[in-house]
């Protein structure tokens, strides 16, 4: 009795024809002589992933190994004069300039009736694993330099809070103008390397961020004389700002520092001048490659766009100009964190990044923003002294750093308690007869430690505030329900009481 299991012939023969057109449309089956250095058959899958119509192979002036990529066309056709069985990865240059990594798996085929070996085998596209594989690389070596720079971070910040308060505290005691200029020089100092340690910081992510309701036009035009003088005389500024700008939510030191590293990459990339344009304007459109990110995005975006017209970048430099280090520079002359500082910022803000270019055609890089409304705008615009009369409990456990916080405050007519850890914080609450309107604690502590201490001042002064300051990224901030505002180190007296005052109002 025949096997119900089995096709009949008529229905396998169809279904091996249908197996074998759509094996055909995704895998490459290639012939090549070794002798005449030509590939003598492709099937049509070549169209796909090549981007050449089959006709191209009839063309005497077609030479198809310079579709492989110059880095490993020797490897390759090395192996084939060989007449030797390889699988190998490698990229293929398609004729709009992208690249396309492929997977070929090649055997000799022996032809009897020339008693010679000719070369046979079967190329897959694998480009999505390979981007897949690059972009797990690439997110490792971020979180590996992230955790690098977060262990430093906080030791580094609480140094330069010590050096930037004093001097700013010299710079207003005194008059001398040889003094004050000596101490901005150090002021100046302290600034460079806390902004050394939030680039750092910036492209892992793990920076913390202060974010404010802002107008885009406005800190461009702040930032417009600054960008003038950092690209120089042979770069030629325009700023082409859109009307009715939607407001977004950033902080403005990292909006600043989006213009000014991609204001120095297009400077770099016009040696002998050129023209830059900083644009702003409303997107109501889905971003591009929407797909990839949150699946419910916000509507409304600001565009923050610097278009240059310099050298611009082939794709497979396009493709990697966001990795943290990587960069096309001679020594000394970049550091290559300038777009991934740009990007961590960017994707930390809820925002998104696009770039465009190409060679000898100019670079534009797209910065899309979650637009706000009107309300949060307004709201923002609030603003108080930075003096007050309310009783503060100050945690810090560096010494240093504790004796700049707790004068600069008592400067300010706080009443000021000052504990050294968690345990100090406690005895004085309880022997504290009042309220405690704000508690400041500096995050140092173990966070179980932390989130006890917390807990039992909270119970004790339900209506406390409470202001935390950190040096560490912002990964490490405790997951607590309270406690949502964040100075970061390093702070100078003004930037403290004025954040104090913000949070203290913040109680109605």
């Amino acid at each position: 009795m025949a096997d119900s299991r089995l096709i009949s012939s008529p229905e396998r023969d169809e279904l091996l024809r249908s197996l074998r057109d759509r094996v055909h449309a995704f895998i490459a089956i290639w012939l090549f002589d070794p002798g005449a250095n030509r590939l003598v058959y492709v099937s049509p899958a070549f169209e796909r992933l090549w981007g050449r119509r089959l006709q191209a192979l009839d063309d005497p002036s077609y030479e198809w190994e310079k579709s492989i990529h110059p880095d490993d066309r020797e490897r390759i056709l090395r192996l084939l004069r060989a007449r030797a069985a390889y699988d190998e990865e490698y990229r293929i240059i398609r004729p709009d300039g992208t690249l396309r990594w492929v997977r070929d798996h090649a055997f000799p085929v022996e032809d009897a009736s020339r008693g010679t070996a000719r070369m046979g085998g079967v190329v897959e596209d694998v480009n999505e694993r390979r981007e897949l594989e690059t972009q797990v690389r690439h997110a490792q070596k971020i979180d590996s330099i992230g955790h690098l720079a977060g262990g430093v971070a906080h030791d580094f910040n609480n140094l330069l809070t010590v050096i930037a308060g004093n001097a700013e505290l010299l710079l207003n005691a005194h008059s001398r103008e040889d003094l004050r200029h000596l101490v901005s020089e150090i002021s100046h100092a302290c600034e460079r390397g806390a902004s050394l340690t939030r680039q750092l910081l910036a492209f892992s992510r793990r920076q913390i961020l202060d974010p404010k309701v802002l107008d885009l036009n406005a800190i461009v035009r702040d930032a417009e004389k600054l960008l003038i003088r950092l690209v120089g005389d042979e770069v030629v500024l325009t700023t082409e700002l859109g009307s009715d700008l939607h407001a977004v939510r950033m902080d403005p030191g990292c909006l600043t520092q989006i213009l000014m590293n991609l204001a120095l990459n297009a400077r770099d990339a016009m040696p002998s001048g050129g023209s830059l344009v900083i644009e702003t304007w409303n997107a109501h459109q889905g971003l591009p490659g929407a797909a990839d990110l949150d699946p419910s995005p916000p509507s409304n975006w600001v565009v923050l766009s610097i278009a240059d017209t310099g050298t611009g970048m082939p794709p497979e430099v396009r493709a990697r100009a966001l990795e943290p280090f990587f960069t096309t520079k001679g020594p000394g002359k970049g550091t290559g964190l300038g777009l991934s500082v740009v990007y961590g910022i960017v994707e930390q803000s809820g925002g998104h990044i696009e770039i465009l270019s190409e060679p000898d055609r100019g670079t534009r890089v797209n910065v899309y923003l979650p637009a706000v409304d009107g309300a949060e705008m307004a709201a923002s615009h609030a603003h108080s002294a930075t003096r007050g009369h309310e009783t503060i409990l100050l945690v810090e456990q560096d010494a240093h750093v504790r004796k700049l916080a707790a004068g600069a405050l008592q400067a300010s007519n706080y009443d000021v308690l000052v504990a050294g850890s968690g345990e100090d914080a406690l005895r004085m609450a309880a022997a504290h007869v009042g309220s405690v309107h704000l508690l400041i604690t500096d995050i140092a502590e173990p966070a179980r430690a932390s989130s006890q201490t917390l807990g039992s001042l909270t119970a004790r002064f339900p209506e406390m505030q409470v202001l935390y300051t950190s040096g560490y990224p912002a990964d490490a901030l405790p997951k607590v329900g309270r406690g949502t505002a964040v100075l970061r180190k390093p702070y100078t007296p003004v930037t403290l009481t004025s954040k104090v005052r913000d949070v203290l109002d913040r109680r109605d």
